[in-house]
């Protein structure tokens, strides 16, 4: 495992010192400034941007929802705070884009994170990263998360990455999964509608606030 961290100003010496780093900001409710942490952890988010425009990205990948990148960090403040999987388990986080989320989990505690992502950039750029601090937990493959292969777990994330038009097959997917396990699947914004309308999911407490239906909500099966 590499230990050394050499490149980028402002950046943690140790993998232990990054650990620290992000266990304290997991313990506290201060502001998480996206642009430091990615930097930090070596991420270079839009390094797609600057290899493919948004027309050759839409192109390239259709009704898939390939304009944004990863969700802010304290949405995984958050998910990782109401989530807990255990060790020997893998968190598969469909729409993974640069893997923040991964990074987020592996780091916090050494949680199994298993991305899958359409940008074939995004996922070069996590996996040089991956490489680069060691974190031999963390897997990153590039597919369509609605036909890809999926590997056997319980804990989902699900987190704004598919358009209406796709959604569907995924929840399809997930609502299939659920027929010989209780599955967990972690939503947010639009996603959570389509989620709360199924008759095989349940919402895990504390239940959003009518009010605050957008934001990071939990279903089990």
């Amino acid at each position: 495992m590499s230990s050394s961290r050499r490149d980028g100003v402002g950046q943690p010496r140790s993998l232990s010192d990054l650990r620290r780093h992000v266990a304290r900001l997991h313990a506290s409710n201060e502001p998480i400034v996206d642009a430091d942490l990615d930097a930090r952890i070596g991420l270079r988010v839009g390094v797609d941007g600057s290899a493919r425009s948004w027309l050759d990205l839409l192109g390239a990948y259709g009704q898939h929802r390939i304009d944004q990148a990863d969700l802010p960090y304290w949405v995984f403040r958050e998910l990782f705070r109401r989530l807990e999987v255990p060790e020997e388990e893998v968190l598969l986080d469909l729409g993974s884009g640069y893997g923040r989320v991964a990074f987020y989990g592996v780091l916090l505690r050494e949680t199994r994170v298993h991305g899958i992502e359409l940008v074939r950039e995004r996922v070069d750029e996590a996996l040089r990263v991956r490489d680069l601090l060691g974190l031999a937990r963390l897997e990153l493959t590039c597919g369509d998360a609605v036909s890809a292969p999926w590997p056997d777990t319980r804990w989902y994330c699900v987190l704004n990455s598919f358009l209406p038009s796709v959604l569907p097959a995924v929840v399809e997917r997930l609502r299939r999964c659920a027929r010989d396990r209780r599955i967990v699947i972690a939503s947010i914004s639009t996603s959570n509608l389509v989620f709360a309308a199924q008759p095989w999911l349940v919402e895990l407490p504390p239940v959003a606030d009518p009010c605050d239906s957008l934001g990071l909500r939990l279903f089990a099966s």
